[in-house]
């Protein structure tokens, strides 16, 4: 079990050498675009749910 262990630990380290990194500027701006599109579709989720709820409220009169 220990040797099965060991063989993936080494294979797992293989592979990650085999991995083609972003340099840093690049890792950065792309965390940039996906947190500013998270964002923008929270907002823009929590608006539809907001104005779809009003509405719903109006036509069953609750």
């Amino acid at each position: 079990m220990i040797e099965k262990i060991q063989n993936y630990i080494q294979e797992v380290i293989f592979e990650f050498k085999k991995v083609s990194w972003p340099p840093w500027e690049e890792l950065k701006g792309s965390t940039i675009v996906v947190l500013a599109l998270t964002a923008f579709f929270a907002v823009l989720l929590f608006v539809t749910d907001f104005i779809l709820s009003r509405l719903m409220s109006l036509v069953l009169g609750a």
